[in-house]
């Protein structure tokens, strides 16, 4: 009894120990903004995550992201959004939640290992604090990567203890998990493999065991063919000798960071020649080489290095396929490390293992491993701030590789989303001289417009369509550029071009109502405003300009609706929050319409419009 009470105690000090390291390192994540970086498109602008119906169930389950399989994880948006709407600071703890549980998962691996316990959380805890694990933290889009290895790590730990204790309910458990864990992200795929190398490595690799694992190699069959179906351009577009090139980086790179965390960027882009004739190829590849012949040696004479490295090359695998994106090279993405940590880990929790024998040092590599732990915290509490906002990130990521086209042209839209248009130009332009990408060149010329500088913009949409006569973005823009211009028949052909090459082009559909209202035809405004809800049920835009179209049309209850509906959707959107106002009163909801006045001078505290309203109805003197 004592020694039971004496475990439940450290078990549950261990937990809180976790917790506390981890959100002293990443407690300020919590209040970060979302980033410009794949937050709008999996959580804040996507209508999939804003209900839990049989409808949204249904497009989770059926749908990519585009290119990723991952329900589970939309669920889990689902719930942050049920909780705390589109506050990031929901998401962003749920993310530190899981990770942090991700960390006690690995503390408990390698406890069943066999590890002593200080070595055992002495790898927990390095991997909570480790720099390349700081962006699956931080980045409320790797929810996807902490969410599914959650669900593997936990898999794998439960099938280990039905390994050693043989009980069937630890197998069922482990089998569902792994399968919740495929619904997060396919990257766990490869659990099966591990597993066979970890019953290799304790000599228990029996044909009973393989048996009980084939349910698992199944349904990783069956996920990695779900998540091809899904990826057929990625893989396409890089051959097989460049894959195997930087498949050879990728992995050296880990193995450096490991050991060495610094330096990391969101991106990491590759614009050299990728050939072996590359002297850096040639050592990645020699590197590697020596590597993999090492691993091998070892699972025949020590099989637990054999088996660490082995971890190690098995989970990286699945990022092999993601190298080529949009025709330019990634050679590397921090979050694709975060199960190959545990290999790396092993290896270091073997050398532990080995020196702890050894009295006369023993106080030293103490002092070691926390100071190891100490660097650590400080780098990724570090590294965590370069994800405060979307122009912390890729200011960071131009710093560190100035060749990035895509982070100077975020920072272009950065700026042009401020006003600031002679600076969006600078960095528009710095993209375009590191690579002519159509839709940087289509912003640049959006700028123009904005400007009113027609000649130019014209100038650079016309560039485009004679490089991509299909780019959407630039058969819009020559299409808001024409409506600006008074030329109707231009724009709407234009606009009809755009919606052919993207029918769910929804800001085309906005722009197709609004010119439909400026001619006078209501009804077709409405219409394009309907198509543009039923692609995004919670755009704003689209509500707002929909009740403007109904207003006109006399049709007020209607239009108070679609009002509402576009408060609703954005908060802080004043233009929707006054005329919804003037309705109210209209129709003698006085209360109401004080209601939306007060709330728009919270967004807006010196809004002529507000203020007179609210000083007309006595409410201000």
């Amino acid at each position: 009894m004592t020694t039971e009470k004496s475990f439940s105690l450290n078990t549950w000090l261990t937990i809180g120990l976790f917790f506390i390291v981890c959100f002293a390192v990443y407690h300020q994540s919590l209040w970060y903004p979302f980033v410009r970086w794949d937050d709008g498109l999996l959580i804040y602008d996507n209508p999939a995550i804003r209900a839990i119906t049989p409808q949204t169930l249904w497009k989770i389950f059926t749908s990519y992201d585009p290119e990723l399989y991952i329900p589970l994880t939309f669920f889990s948006y689902q719930l942050n959004y049920l909780i705390g709407g589109t506050s990031p600071t929901i998401y962003n703890l749920t993310n530190l939640l899981f990770h942090t549980a991700n960390a006690l998962l690995v503390c408990w691996f390698f406890r069943l290992l066999g590890f002593r316990t200080l070595i055992a959380m002495f790898c927990g805890l390095l991997f909570a604090v480790h720099p390349l694990n700081t962006e699956a933290v931080v980045w409320a889009s790797a929810r996807k990567d902490v969410l599914s290895i959650f669900f593997g790590l936990l898999s794998l730990n439960l099938y280990l203890r039905f390994s050693a204790e043989g009980l069937r309910k630890w197998y069922v458990l482990s089998l569902f998990c792994f399968v919740l864990g495929l619904f997060s992200k396919v990257i766990i795929a490869v659990l099966p493999a591990i597993l066979c190398l970890i019953l290799w490595q304790k000599r228990s690799l029996t044909k009973q065991k393989l048996f009980q694992l084939l349910p698992f190699f199944g349904l990783s069959i069956l996920f990695i063919i779900i998540a091809l179906l899904g990826k057929q351009d990625v893989i396409s577009s890089a051959t097989t000798s460049q894959t195997l090139l930087m498949a050879t980086k990728s992995t050296v790179f880990y193995l450096q960071k490991f050991a060495f965390p610094t330096q990391l960027s969101v991106l990491y882009p590759y614009t050299d020649t990728i050939a072996l004739r590359n002297p850096e190829f040639i050592f990645s590849a020699v590197s590697v080489l020596i590597v993999v012949a090492l691993g091998v040696y070892a699972l025949w004479k020590r099989w637990q290095v054999g088996t660490a490295l082995g971890i190690f090359f098995v989970a990286l695998l699945p990022t092999f396929s993601n190298f080529s994106k949009g025709g330019d090279f990634y050679f590397a993405s921090d979050r694709y490390a975060y199960l190959a940590l545990v290999g790396l880990l092993w290896l270091l929790a073997l050398g532990l293992q080995q020196l702890a024998t050894q009295e006369k040092i023993h106080k030293i590599i103490m002092s070691a491993c926390v100071c190891i732990l100490c660097v650590c915290v400080y780098l990724s509490h570090s590294q965590a701030k370069v994800w405060s906002d979307t122009e912390s990130l890729f200011r960071h990521a131009v710093g560190l590789y100035p060749n990035s086209h895509i982070a100077h042209s975020n920072i272009g839209n950065m700026y042009s989303r401020a006003g600031d248009f002679e600076a969006a130009i600078a960095s528009y332009n710095e993209a375009l001289h590191i690579r002519n990408h159509h839709r940087t060149r289509s912003n640049l010329a959006n700028v123009y417009r904005k400007q009113r500088l027609y000649a130019q913009a014209e100038a650079e949409y016309n560039r485009v369509l004679q490089e991509t006569p299909n780019a959407k973005e630039a058969l819009f823009g020559m299409g808001v550029l024409a409506a600006e211009q008074g030329k109707t028949d231009t724009a709407i052909s234009l606009y009809a071009r755009a919606l052919e090459q993207d029918p769910t082009y929804v800001e085309v559909h906005i722009n197709f109502g609004a010119l439909y209202m400026q001619t006078g035809d209501i009804e077709a405004a409405i219409e394009q405003f309907d198509q543009a809800l039923a692609i995004i049920p919670y755009s704003p835009e689209a509500h707002y300009n929909r009740a403007a179209a109904l207003r006109t049309l006399k049709r007020t209850k209607e239009a108070i609706v679609a009002y509402e509906n576009a408060v609703s959707a954005e908060l802080r959107f004043v233009a929707a929050r006054i005329n919804l106002a003037l309705l109210y009163h209209e129709r003698g909801r006085t209360e109401e319409a004080i209601e939306q006045f007060e709330a728009v001078l919270q967004y807006d505290p010196n809004n002529a419009r507000a203020l007179s309203a609210l000083q007309q109805l006595g409410i201000r003197n």
